[in-house]
């Protein structure tokens, strides 16, 4: 029985950190797109503008990046705060795993 449970445990701990991983996973692939689609945008844009023109654009830009990464930096404490839950939860499995194994002699 104990060894049902440790495994069992064991189980659910390797599918929590599968999840973590893949969460952190997807997150790496949300910047990196994001990170290619600010290049592409930037580098597809008018070579030569007036400089009237060009600081106006940069003022928007800036904006507009501004805006971009605080909804980066929301989605990115929203990922961290799944994956410490995760945790939590991992954490707890552990603990009662190490409760059960006296209890039954293991």
């Amino acid at each position: 029985m104990t060894v049902l449970l440790i495994a069992l445990a064991a189980i659910v701990f390797v599918a929590c950190l599968g999840f973590i991983e893949r969460l952190w996973q997807r997150h790496e692939l949300k910047s990196t797109a994001h990170q290619w689609d600010e290049r592409e945008r930037l580098l597809g844009g008018p070579v030569a503008t007036p400089l009237s023109q060009e600081s106006g654009g940069v003022s928007a830009e800036v904006d507009y990046l501004e805006a971009k990464i605080a909804r980066i930096s929301q989605e990115n404490d929203r990922l961290r705060a799944e994956r410490d839950e995760l945790r939590a939860l991992c954490r707890r499995w552990a603990d009662l795993v190490d409760q059960v194994r006296p209890s039954r002699g293991g």
